[in-house]
């Protein structure tokens, strides 16, 4: 809605001493996004770039300087097919490299993984801020309304199975919504 790309560094409103926000980072921007297999993180490093990318995003400040991402809790942390094993072990055990307390579920964190095959990069990961407030990262649109279909009594389907058969049908697409609650992750 602003011409950007959804991942970019922005001045975030046009208020004079605007802050700016980067939602498209690297390891210079958080350290444990450099790992030992950029491909294949181990259930530690996953551990360590969510609770790095979490920290980053609390950073995150409207166009008046206030914090927005604060008091979250609840996340969605996206990865490729290529991650999904490590990334489940990173979110749901209870100990981790052995013997070492799981630090994402002491810091008792909502965080839902989310494996995308059909994203194209292998090294990169993605951390969106769920139920906020007022926007969300990302909108469902309605391409076409919802609509029922019924086959009810005197349908051919009602005669051979003695049911009636309720078919409901949406279409809809994805669009972006605020880019101050998603950030994209280049592992190296």
């Amino acid at each position: 809605y602003d011409g950007n790309a959804y991942f970019a560094s922005r001045t975030v409103g046009d208020r004079p001493g605007a802050p700016t926000v980067n939602n498209n980072v690297t390891s210079a921007n958080i350290a444990s996004l450099n790992v030992a297999s950029p491909a294949k993180p181990t259930q530690t490093e996953h551990t360590g770039i969510i609770l790095g990318a979490v920290s980053y995003m609390h950073t995150f400040k409207d166009e008046f300087n206030k914090p927005l991402n604060g008091g979250a809790k609840e996340w969605y942390y996206m990865v490729p097919a290529n991650m999904g094993g490590e990334t489940f072990g990173a979110l749901r055990s209870q100990r981790i490299a052995g013997a070492e307390s799981n630090p994402v579920l002491v810091q008792n964190y909502g965080i839902d993984p989310i494996v995308n095959q059909w994203l194209t990069d292998d090294d990169v990961v993605y951390l969106f801020r769920k139920n906020p407030m007022l926007m969300s990262p990302y909108f469902l649109q309605n391409e076409e309304d919802m609509f029922l279909e019924i086959f009810g009594p005197g349908s051919e389907h009602t005669a051979k199975n003695d049911q009636v058969l309720f078919v409901g049908k949406a279409v809809r697409s994805v669009g972006n919504g605020e880019y101050l609650y998603g950030l994209r992750m280049q592992l190296s």
